[in-house]
């Protein structure tokens, strides 16, 4: 299969798990989608699929050998997940930006985010929000108050294990807490750049 067709099937797997479009969508993000994005990709609604200030500062601590992580976006990530690809190698990676800047042609920034959230994993059997949301706390993603919303997000980064432990509450706690707090020294910020309405 030649590479361009190849492209265009792995964008058509991708298209496939982006989530049906809602009607009656409040203009305003919800809380969790608000925490997702305090917490995971703050510029979200301004990059192109690839964050350029995360991979320079990436790349800028790799080359002096300093601690680095990843540099990932949104798009990205629904990307990788649904496409399945886990090879770590920079020939994947950049494959994967190609086609989260792809994406950007086909859905807007809040249909990927939407999607994202529908697929990710939040932890030993709790692929997507809804199935995190009802099992953590009895109620539907969009239903989640501010505190919950925080809680739920700083589990992509700290998935849940299978049967919890204290280790694992405290640190996603203190994932959300940060969470909370950033949102807080930057709420005004946020409001403003993401034309965002929830309050909370």
């Amino acid at each position: 299969m030649r590479w361009r067709d190849k492209f265009r099937a792995d964008l058509s797997r991708v298209l496939r798990h982006v989530a049906p479009p809602v009607s009656d969508q409040p203009v305003a993000v919800s809380a969790l989608e608000l925490m997702t994005i305090v917490l995971e990709d703050r510029r979200f609604l301004r990059h192109f699929g690839v964050d350029s200030r995360s991979v320079l500062r990436e790349v800028a601590r790799a080359l002096t050998f300093r601690a680095h992580g990843g540099f990932s976006t949104f798009d990205m990530q629904f990307v990788r997940t649904a496409t399945g690809f886990r090879q770590h190698t920079i020939r994947r990676k950049l494959y994967e930006i190609a086609l989260a800047i792809a994406l950007q042609s086909y859905c807007d920034k809040r249909t990927i985010l939407r999607s994202y959230l529908a697929c990710a994993y939040f932890g030993s059997g709790l692929m997507g929000a809804k199935v995190a949301a009802r099992k953590v706390f009895g109620t539907e993603p969009d239903k989640l108050d501010l505190p919950q919303a925080a809680l739920i997000g700083a589990m992509l980064a700290c998935p849940r294990p299978l049967n919890g432990s204290a280790k694992w509450e405290a640190r996603v706690r203190r994932r959300a807490a940060y969470g909370l707090s950033v949102y807080a020294a930057n709420k005004q910020q946020l409001v403003r750049r993401y034309n965002i309405a929830f309050q909370n």
